[in-house]
């Protein structure tokens, strides 16, 4: 089962709280109308982040401004990364990590 997230829309942004994600991945969110992303992640282990083109099936490795596969390390003081590619679903997969808060920042 996936972990619930919180969605707040202001004018042309939308944030995307999810506020524990425990031991599972976090419930996907429609975003293809923001291209600008970004994630912000607090906890223990790693997060990634995947796309999907209808929620449910396809989903991918996102990549960050370098090309790279987002995989972020999270420490106490936290890690951020900027999301690349525009999918028309997001979700935050968590792999191993605790007690992880995570924000996905969208605006147009």
């Amino acid at each position: 089962m996936a972990t619930s997230r919180t969605i707040t829309r202001l004018g042309d942004s939308m944030i995307v709280s999810y506020a524990s994600l425990g031991s599972e991945n976090g419930l996907g969110f429609e975003a293809w109308e923001f291209p600008d992303k970004t994630i912000n992640v607090y906890g223990t282990g790693t997060v990634t982040v995947e796309g999907s083109p209808d929620g449910a099936n396809g989903w991918v490795a996102l990549k960050d401004q370098a090309g790279a596969a987002i995989s972020l390390v999270v420490a106490a003081t936290g890690a951020m990364a900027l999301i690349l590619e525009n999918p028309k679903y997001i979700r935050v997969v968590n792999n191993n990590a605790t007690g992880v808060l995570a924000v996905v920042t969208c605006s147009k």
